[in-house]
């Protein structure tokens, strides 16, 4: 089913990614979500499938999954604390939906990405650059 959207569509299409984007812990609901933006449940679905082509649960996955990869070369954090911040409610859901979308566990996606690098130990160098920053 193809929809036909105006701007104000378009607007609260992207308010939700803007909204999902922003808030990775938190698992909305459809009717939530239709309610924040002020969209009917079915057409938000509709919509948002047509205008990023994917589904809001797949677009959710995804940022998840991407936040986990950045979390995962940039820190030594362990898979609880990874889970945490990406809205994984334990770890082995992060495992699972990880090997999924990216062919490798989360440690083994460190272990490649340190290898990449040449050993550079990019968790010291992410934890200093924050530690300055934040003086």
């Amino acid at each position: 089913m193809i929809l036909k959207l105006n701007d104000d569509d378009l607007t609260k299409i992207h308010f939700v990614a803007r909204l999902l984007k922003k808030d990775l812990k938190y698992d909305y609901t459809h009717q939530q979500l239709a309610v924040k933006a002020d969209i009917s449940e079915s057409k938000l679905r509709v919509a948002f499938k047509q205008v990023y082509n994917n589904t809001i649960h797949g677009f959710v996955t995804e940022l998840r999954v991407e936040k986990a990869k950045e979390i995962l070369e940039t820190t030594g954090w362990s898979l609880d604390t990874v889970a945490n911040h990406t809205g994984f409610k334990e770890p082995g859901r992060l495992i699972r939906t990880f090997k999924k979308n990216t062919g490798l566990t989360p440690l083994d996606w460190r272990l490649r990405y340190e290898d990449d690098h040449d050993g550079e130990d990019y968790r010291y160098l992410s934890f200093s650059q924050n530690l300055i920053s934040s003086f």
